[in-house]
């Protein structure tokens, strides 16, 4: 997770411009990442973002600002599918619910999430919001790129991207 000026008790590093990277492990937070999320953009009135890596293979991205609104993407888009399938968690109409859904659930990714060029447009928007000179063509690349060999270097290169920098080594 990602914000500004909140100096978080947690493991994390220092970026520009007060931006502060928080590493959580495993999956206690994600069921109140929109919550944490609303949260961090209320009381800092900045955008803030949250990435949950799985398995190194790809990254599960929110991006919500209080103008710019929410973006939901993945960082490693065919990886993201490729786990989602293997799990049971993508499909149409005539598949099989998967173990995690009712029977007819399923989550169509080209309806559920923006297509590469949604997705960098709204990037661009939270990065606008934030005060941030992001680079368009980066921002761009980082959507359709797969993790090589690790999605945390997807995250960074987003990061990167979008204007955030990296201060300190901590």
């Amino acid at each position: 997770m990602i914000a500004r000026d909140i100096a978080p008790d947690w493991g994390h590093q220092t970026y520009g411009a007060g931006w502060q990277l928080g590493v959580f492990n495993g999956e206690d937070l994600l069921p109140e990442r929109d919550v944490l999320l609303s949260e961090l953009v209320e009381v800092t009135g900045a955008p803030a973002l949250w990435g949950f890596v799985v398995d190194s293979d790809f990254v599960d991205l929110v991006m919500l600002g209080q103008r710019s609104g929410r973006v939901h993407v993945f960082l490693g888009p065919e990886s993201a599918e490729i786990f989602m399938d293997e799990f049971g968690l993508v499909g149409d109409e005539s598949d099989e619910a998967g173990p995690d859904l009712e029977e007819g659930e399923y989550v169509d990714l080209e309806e559920q999430f923006p297509d590469q060029v949604d997705a960098t447009s709204k990037a661009l928007a939270w990065a606008h919001e934030a005060g941030l000179s992001a680079d368009a063509a980066a921002v761009a690349a980082v959507f359709t790129q797969e993790a090589d060999p690790l999605a945390e270097d997807l995250m960074l290169d987003l990061l990167d991207a979008l204007g955030i920098h990296k201060t300190n080594p901590t």
